[in-house]
């Protein structure tokens, strides 16, 4: 037989148990009430119990640091379609102190809780405004909070693909209101938290601004972390960004897309952040020492200046050149380095010829060059 150990009245049709211990098995049933109307007036009762379900709750080791879950749909490399790699690379640059663990989820598929679990912090990143597939995993981010772990989570309207129980049971909000008007000039944060404003270079017409944005309505103040600042003043002081509780803090929603605001605005987040949530600086696990590699070009598409980032195998150190060329073949800029380490290398380049001439908007083809290797990807500048 079974112990029957709590019943918890609910008007909900969501509910989180919070009171489970590790290696238990737990049993649930479901009644309504209800009332039976007859004749004299009716009386109250309740129905026949549900089918029966269990749950074993598991520990959370948490013995790993930082997960980082890229859920961004691979795009055409466009202004709003990014390619991955493109999106990954800001995430890369923004948590270059840290001991990171990568992991992809178009490639690698739905994620194993036994995996999770033995991660402290998770950021969940979903920066394309068509994929949002972060209500197939919310049940094990929920696990990880009710467990003690950290959770991030940003997005293109990724809010409003979250189920309105996460929100009530964890951010004291009641839903998310998507704002698609192009008023978004950045975001205000609260506890001094460090502003993050919009990077102009990937949609020059918006001059600055951005859309979709995803606010939090019925919300408390302490659970405020970030306010709208609206071009227009009509959506000023929105919440844009939750927190369960500014004075112990675990859990963070963003409604706007990381991937698009001004990078060293990123990075001041992120380091803020993981310094609140316990997080230590760590080596950066990404760009191994003995690996050939030219990344993707950031921001792609810009407007006044771009970082183009490789690394070296150990054995190609020396003499190495960044040559750009125009869609004709033409080549417009050469960089020549001296390359003496192995470690990650950055080149930023202004959109200027080597007469310092602005160029034209149009596709762009940067290499890399050593004495017996070479490598090419493709940019876009706007202007």
């Amino acid at each position: 037989g079974y112990e029957k150990i709590g019943e918890v009245p609910s008007t909900e049709t969501t509910y989180i148990d919070t009171t489970v211990m590790n290696g238990n098995t737990y049993y649930y049933v479901i009644s309504y009430g209800v009332h039976w109307f007859t004749p004299d007036g009716g009386y109250d009762g309740e129905t026949e119990f549900s089918n029966e379900l269990s749950a074993t709750p598991i520990p959370f080791p948490m013995d790993n640091g930082i997960l980082l879950i890229d859920e961004t749909k691979d795009g055409d490399g466009g202004p709003i379609t990014p390619y991955d790699e493109t999106v990954d690379s800001l995430y890369h640059y923004v948590l270059q102190n840290y001991s990171v663990t990568d992991y992809d989820y178009a490639s690698e598929g739905p994620i194993e809780i036994d995996f999770l679990s033995h991660y402290s912090t998770v950021i969940w990143y979903d920066d394309d405004y068509n994929q949002h597939l972060i209500e197939n995993e919310i049940d094990k981010l929920a696990s990880l909070v009710v467990s003690g772990g950290n959770l991030i989570i940003s997005g293109w309207k990724t809010a409003d693909y979250i189920p309105d129980f996460f929100f009530q049971n964890f951010l004291n909000a009641e839903n998310v209101v998507i704002i698609p008007d192009v008023d978004f000039l950045g975001a205000f944060g609260e506890d001094n938290y460090p502003y993050i404003d919009v990077n102009g270079d990937f949609i020059p017409t918006w001059n600055d601004k951005w859309a979709y944005i995803a606010t939090f309505d019925g919300v408390q103040s302490e659970n405020v972390l970030y306010r709208y600042n609206s071009f227009s003043g009509d959506n000023d002081s929105l919440a844009v960004g939750l927190v369960n509780n500014l004075d112990d803090k675990n859990f963070v929603v963003l409604g706007f897309p990381l991937y698009f605001m001004q990078r060293d605005n990123v990075k001041a987040f992120y380091e803020r952040i993981l310094t609140d949530f316990g997080e230590e600086m760590g080596v950066d696990d990404w760009y191994p020492i003995s690996e050939f590699k030219l990344y993707q070009n950031y921001p792609n598409p810009f407007s006044t200046s771009t970082t183009i980032s490789f690394n070296l195998a150990t054995d190609l150190r020396g003499l190495t050149q960044i040559k750009i060329y125009n869609i004709k073949g033409q080549l417009v800029k050469n960089f020549e380095l001296r390359i003496l380490n192995s470690e990650l290398i950055k080149v930023v380049w202004d959109g200027k010829d080597e007469n310092g001439k602005q160029l034209p908007s149009g596709i762009y083809f940067y290499k890399l060059i050593t004495e017996d290797k070479s490598i090419v990807k493709k940019m876009l500048l706007l202007r």
